[in-house]
């Protein structure tokens, strides 16, 4: 399985986020390192973003570009170029505190799915794990045309999802932890930042 982060610095609440400093190293460095400890990574990122280009490069990441609004044509893209794998997962850029055991776990029970999601109903803002098969998202780039679910992907599927399951297969996984007590833990706004920044102090026994 393939992890696809789509990221890009136009943010409106908080531009440039992606790149900002989080404990030492760059937002989107957190979310690439949860990432890689269980699957491949590629970072998705919008034709001429020469930051994210260039921050792509230096790191020595896959990445891939595509359109900046239609994020999903980015999706579809990294799917068809990558003909050797079979599930890809949806990650967003700012979740730096994506739990590796949930998309782990959720990559290997994907195989029997064609898709699988951990955030239909409640789930908590900064753990959210999309992962469609090949055809899940040959389907999902045939129907979600409009209603900006090709700028928020995956919120197709979930709208329609009587008419997915009729053609294709569907779980939901939720491990214990996610629930309504965790708080947000997604980087939209700068008090965000500094949230997340005190849990990681907290929890992840950083330094500022």
């Amino acid at each position: 399985m393939i992890a696809l982060i789509q990221a890009r610095m136009t943010s409106t609440r908080l531009p440039g986020k992606v790149l900002m400093d989080l404990g030492g190293d760059p937002l989107i460095n957190r979310v690439y390192d949860a990432c890689s400890k269980a699957c491949k990574t590629v970072i998705l990122i919008p034709y001429g973003d020469d930051l994210l280009r260039a921050h792509c490069i230096k790191m020595n990441w896959q990445y891939r570009e595509g359109p900046e609004d239609d994020v999903l044509e980015r999706y579809i893209g990294a799917v068809r170029s990558y003909p050797e794998e079979t599930h890809f997962a949806r990650i967003t850029s700012d979740c730096p505190l994506l739990s590796t055991s949930e998309l782990f776990y959720m990559g290997h029970i994907a195989k029997d799915f064609d898709m699988v999601s951990n955030c239909t109903t409640d789930a908590r803002d900064g753990m959210e794990i999309d992962i469609l098969s090949r055809a899940g998202w040959e389907w999902l780039n045939k129907h979600g045309v409009g209603n900006g679910h090709r700028e928020h992907v995956t919120t197709y599927v979930k709208d329609n999802l009587p008419a997915f399951k009729a053609k294709l297969t569907f779980a939901e996984h939720r491990e214990w932890y996610l629930s309504e007590w965790i708080p947000s833990l997604s980087i939209d706004t700068a008090e965000q930042m500094k949230a997340v920044g005190k849990v990681m102090r907290k929890w992840c026994s950083y330094e500022e």
